[in-house]
């Protein structure tokens, strides 16, 4: 089972896993919202709707892959809690 990594926001997710085939960034806005689609930076900032299935669909997206890579990166704060429900060791990575 991978490692579960809990990073905030601008600390490499992507770069990491980008460069590297073993590391998964699992990015939570593809889940909770309906529309994930983004044209530029300023479109982040503007309300989008909610998926009704979010969190629960994240958390589920998250057991299927904990077995395929060695480090699950997650930033989404709902993780917290529910790594620590479910037993899993996590760590955290905070940025400097």
């Amino acid at each position: 089972m991978g490692i579960f990594v809990y990073c905030y926001t601008a600390t490499g997710k992507s770069t990491v896993s980008r460069k590297y085939s073993n590391v998964i960034d699992m990015e939570s806005t593809l889940f909770k919202y309906v529309n994930t689609k983004v044209e530029n930076e300023q479109e982040k900032g503007t309300v989008r709707e909610i998926n009704k299935d979010y969190p629960q669909n994240y958390f589920n997206a998250l057991m299927q892959v904990k077995d395929q890579y060695d480090y699950i990166l997650i930033s989404d704060c709902v993780c917290n809690s529910w790594l620590k429900e479910n037993g899993f060791s996590y760590w955290q990575v905070f940025p400097n």
